[in-house]
């Protein structure tokens, strides 16, 4: 399920930094294949690659409160099983 909208400006400015800054790692260094980067990597074609770095920070987010939510380990795949 993909979140509709778009990171609030209403919060702290230092944590949309470190989401973009996560996003543009897992878009451009990242060399290992996952379901975010596979998404992110369609997306500049369609949207822009500004807007496509602020879409996977948004969908980090999503992912992250989710965690803090449920109180879970984070789950890279189904193939492997990262540390918590």
């Amino acid at each position: 399920m993909d979140a509709c909208g778009r990171i609030s400006k209403c919060r702290d400015p230092l944590l949309r930094t470190y989401l973009v800054e996560a996003a543009g790692i897992i878009l451009n260094r990242v060399s290992r294949r996952s379901p975010i980067k596979a998404w992110g990597t369609r997306l500049p074609r369609k949207i822009g690659g500004k807007k496509a770095m602020a879409a996977v920070a948004l969908k980090l987010s999503v992912i992250l409160h989710r965690m803090w939510h449920d109180s879970t380990g984070f789950r890279g795949s189904n193939k492997e099983e990262l540390p918590a």
